[in-house]
């Protein structure tokens, strides 16, 4: 086979593939994926009402905690992501990203395949989902956003 499914060129012919595999799937509605900031490795969770960061191991694939499941929903052609183990959807109000309990046009999402795997998120106004590197919160601005890989579960 001359392509690779990471999103990496392949060696011989130095095209890219971008097909997905389990480790590095497109979000998709009615699929729950664990959502994984690729350059730390790090899993994005519920934590005190607020969005956090967890280590995310191997074992997490086969049997997920539940507050590190996210489930891709569908709105008008734009992707939204909901914790069902807290009832919170993701959203993006005043450049800031944070769990809502009520999914609306703040919530709507559009994966962008990123060349070396992963995806970003970016709103319908163009921001893209980036992460701060003061405090690691999500915030959106227009260029620079965060690389995520969404690990199938």
């Amino acid at each position: 086979m001359l392509t690779q499914h990471n999103g990496l060129p392949n060696r011989r012919t130095g095209l890219t593939t971008l097909q997905n595999d389990r480790l590095d799937s497109n979000p998709w509605p009615g699929d729950a994926s664990i959502i994984r900031e690729r350059k730390s490795g790090l899993a994005l969770v519920v934590h005190n009402g607020g969005l956090s960061w967890a280590k995310c191991y191997r074992k997490d694939l086969y049997y997920p905690a539940p507050r590190l499941v996210w489930l891709c929903v569908e709105t008008g052609n734009f992707r939204g992501f909901f914790n069902a183990s807290t009832g919170m959807y993701l959203s993006s109000s005043n450049d800031i990203v944070m769990p809502v309990e009520a999914f609306d046009s703040n919530g709507q999402f559009v994966p962008m395949r990123d060349i070396n795997g992963g995806y970003l998120l970016q709103t319908p106004a163009g921001k893209q989902v980036a992460i701060d590197s003061r405090n690691r919160r999500l915030v959106t601005r227009q260029h620079a956003g965060a690389c995520f890989k969404f690990l199938k579960v």
